[in-house]
């Protein structure tokens, strides 16, 4: 796959790894992962919601104990974003107009001055369908996933390692994590979660999770088609129950995966659910699609 990185001097550099492992290969940070759209238009304003993205490493820049960065930072950021999909374009002009995912990821310096690296790789094609999503309450890590949910850092990365393994070792597209009671679902390894139930209402959790740009994206697509979403925590006992007629999972790279199955791994007992699904999903799934298709 064509990919190429950007170093902390602007550099573009030759990049044979994917996002995790160019994230792995710096110091702890906060990065966060932005999707451009089908066509490529010039500078930053191709990226879905770049100001999201913004914010989002300003807030965990701080919440990580770090000063807050300066207007020539952030101006930085922005054009470090356009860079690498600049660079991205000029290093592979063959890839076409495919969109691309842009990863950014900022570090202390020696000093604690912000230091800024960047990556991108073309999109893959959209995944419709999660096959199979695993229900556990192993998010029972020590690090800063559990003391600051809403901070995109970077150690989440090697932190989830076991459930990533869990996720493989059942071939899995996503492993959903609950509270430590196993009932109430909070976030996906690397998606947000929303779970239709048979009321005809989506349920998705209110807060101890970090929110992606195509979560609030999903959010206006169900205020313009009319459905009503409550900010409550899916119940894993409501899926055991027949109750959950749909859920599906959300971020950049897919950007929303219908889930088929779900497999219930809170207690000795393994309860697998193959879900019914629902045309409201499909729909929700069509508009959402269209925000980063060609307009």
């Amino acid at each position: 796959m064509e990919r190429v990185g950007m170093d902390q001097d602007g550099a573009l550099v030759n990049c044979a790894v994917g996002p995790r492992d160019f994230i792995n290969s710096h110091p702890c940070g906060v990065y966060t992962c932005m999707r451009t759209k089908d066509v490529h238009l010039q500078g930053a304003d191709d990226v879905v919601d770049v100001e999201f993205h913004v914010k989002r490493i300003l807030h965990g820049w701080q919440q990580l104990g770090n000063t807050e960065m300066s207007h020539e930072k952030v101006e930085e950021l922005l054009g470090r974003v356009a860079a690498t999909c600049s660079g991205f374009r000029q290093a592979f002009p063959k890839a076409g107009g495919r969109g691309l995912i842009v990863t950014l990821l900022v570090f202390p310096g020696e000093k604690g001055e912000p230091k800024i690296v960047s990556h991108a790789q073309p999109t893959s094609k959209l995944q419709e369908y999660a096959e199979l999503a695993l229900i556990t309450n192993a998010r029972t890590v020590n690090g800063n996933r559990e003391k600051l949910p809403s901070v995109k850092a970077s150690s989440w990365i090697s932190e989830r390692q076991t459930l990533d393994l869990l996720k493989s070792s059942h071939n899995a597209t996503e492993v959903i994590m609950t509270d430590l009671s196993g009932e109430c679902v909070l976030e996906g390894l690397t998606t947000n979660v929303f779970v239709l139930c048979d009321d005809l209402k989506i349920y998705t959790a209110p807060s101890q999770i970090l929110e992606g740009s195509v979560r609030d994206i999903v959010l206006e697509v169900c205020r313009e088609l009319g459905v009503t979403v409550v900010f409550k925590f899916p119940r894993v006992s409501d899926a055991k129950k027949g109750k959950w007629l749909g859920c599906f999972v959300t971020n950049v790279s897919k950007p929303l995966a219908i889930v088929k199955n779900v497999k219930i791994m809170v207690s000795e007992d393994v309860h697998g659910i193959k879900l019914a699904g629902h045309e409201c999903l499909g729909r929700i799934q069509q508009q959402v699609v269209k925000r980063f298709s060609k307009e």
